[in-house]
Formats: structure tokens, C-alpha cells, sequence
């Protein structure tokens, strides 16, 4: 253990001293800070100084991003700094809810910064940090945190491979609806998109299967998002698959081809069997 880490005996009870990084100079005023260790064995207090200067910069991190402008950010903040004090994250109405003595040992748990409650303390503490909003096309990249399983063993290429047709179904339906919160799709939205694909369809002669794999990805992000950020929505996403009909009986030209291809062919052509 180097010198700088030393746990340093103060009476009677060991003490990490370090400096304040200068990252965090913005939430630490400090140049450098006292850390207890609650023990009075050097050797146990030497096992504990790594975690317990883990757990300080932990805590400075919650509230550099409980001050962001990204709420997502300041919300994963304000439940990791309950977290530290023993406590769950509960929204405001909730709070205010809670038995009186649950109450009061949240507003006891909030510390102060120059005389004065800390704000984000006690925003966290007190449920004042909203939940953010989902939206479509966060669902996507949250989708590919949620599922990094799927990633295992592919290399570069099959992850873009992967990655293509579920990214293209989203910027389909953002394209067709827009890049709505996930609480607010409504069913026409849903039936929007399916439309888009049946005019898309008729249009560029593809098959009704192309549609399905399409939407098929769209609606498998956003389950799977709802489902472990427990969002508890009910996803207007059923019925969305179109008829493909019988399997194999396609015929091997479309008579769009045929009439686009073989009889523009032998109109210019001149030949003259055909009337």
C-alpha cells in the first residue's frame, strides 16, 4: 500500500486521507478529505481504505450526474445515491406517503454544503427527480445495452449484420410515425406503420415476409425495454403481421414483373404473338 493511501490513526480510529481529484472539483470544494474507517486495527483498516475511497469517488460521480442535463443521468444518480444512504428510490408522492419516522430519516440522511441542504441529496432522497421518458429511438440504443448476450461470439461483422435490420426497422417506423415516447404510441400509430408497409409493398413488389421481419424487429425492442426497465406499458403492438399466404405457392414471376419486364421486351422488340 503506497503512502498516499495509508490509513493515518486519529484518535484512536483510522483515517483515509487523499486529495480530491480534479474532476470533481466542481462537487468537492475540498483539496482534500477524511475518510473514516470506523476501526482501530491498522490491519482491517488496510483491507477496508480501497473500498471505502471507491465508494467516495462512487459518491462524487452521483453528484457530478445528478447535476447533468441528461435525465437519464440524473436519475440512474438519484437512485444510486439512495442506494448509499441504505434507502430505495422511491418517487415524491410516494415519499410523501411513507410513515412519519420513514420520512424523517430521509430528511435526517440529507447532508449539508455550506450550512444549507444539499440540493442533489435531496432530490434524490426526497423523490424529486423524475423518471425520464422513453423514447423510439432511445429504446434502440437501450435495447442493445439490455441485450448484450446476443453479442457473445460475433465478431465485428456478424454484430453489424446483427445490428442492421433491427436498426433500419427503427428508423422505418421513426420515419413513418416519428420518434414518439413509448407511452405515448397509440394504436394508430401502429397501424400507421403497418399501412406504410402494405403501400410499400404493392409498390416496389416485395414480400408481405419482408414486412413481418421488419416489424417483427421493431416490436422485439421495444418488448424487451418495457419489459426490463419495467415500464409497465401495454404495447399497442398486436396484429401488426401482415398475410403472407401459403408458403411456396409465390409464383416465380410477379405479374408486375411480367407486365413491367417480359411484354415491355417484346413490345420493343416487335415481335407480333401477342394481341
Amino acid at each position: 500500500m503506497s503512502k498516499a493511501t495509508k490509513p493515518l490513526l486519529r484518535n484512536r480510529v483510522y483515517w483515509l486521507k487523499r486529495r480530491v481529484p480534479k474532476q470533481f472539483g466542481d462537487v468537492e470544494k475540498r483539496e482534500s478529505i477524511w475518510i473514516s474507517l470506523h476501526t482501530d486495527s491498522l490491519t482491517l483498516a488496510e483491507k477496508k481504505a480501497a473500498a471505502a475511497w471507491q465508494a467516495q469517488i462512487d459518491a462524487w460521480q452521483a453528484r457530478q450526474d445528478g447535476m447533468s442535463d441528461d435525465a437519464e443521468r440524473r436519475f440512474t444518480a438519484a437512485k444510486r445515491i439512495a442506494q448509499r444512504h441504505g434507502l430505495a428510490y422511491l418517487p415524491q408522492d410516494q415519499v410523501l406517503a411513507l410513515p412519519t419516522d420513514d420520512l424523517l430519516a430521509r430528511i435526517e440522511a440529507i447532508p449539508e454544503v455550506a450550512g444549507q441542504p444539499d440540493q442533489v441529496e435531496t432530490a434524490a432522497l426526497l423523490g424529486k427527480v423524475p423518471e425520464p421518458k422513453i423514447s423510439v429511438s432511445r429504446a434502440l440504443e437501450l435495447y442493445f445495452e439490455i441485450a448484450r448476450d446476443k453479442r457473445l461470439g460475433k465478431s465485428d461483422a456478424q454484430m453489424r449484420k446483427w445490428e442492421a435490420p433491427i436498426r433500419q426497422a427503427n428508423r422505418d417506423f421513426v420515419e413513418v410515425v416519428g420518434d414518439k415516447v413509448l407511452e405515448d404510441l397509440t394504436r394508430d400509430d401502429v397501424r400507421a406503420f403497418r399501412d406504410w408497409w402494405i403501400e410499400k409493398i404493392e409498390a416496389d413488389d416485395l414480400s408481405p415476409s419482408t414486412a413481418n421481419k421488419n416489424m417483427d424487429h421493431f416490436g422485439k425492442v421495444l418488448k424487451l425495454v418495457n419489459e426490463e426497465k419495467r415500464l409497465g406499458l401495454t404495447l399497442p403492438l398486436g396484429g401488426l403481421r401482415l398475410d403472407e399466404g401459403e408458403k411456396g405457392k409465390r409464383p416465380a414471376f410477379s405479374e408486375k414483373w411480367i407486365r413491367d419486364r417480359i411484354l415491355a421486351l417484346l413490345h420493343k422488340s416487335g415481335e407480333g404473338f401477342i394481341s
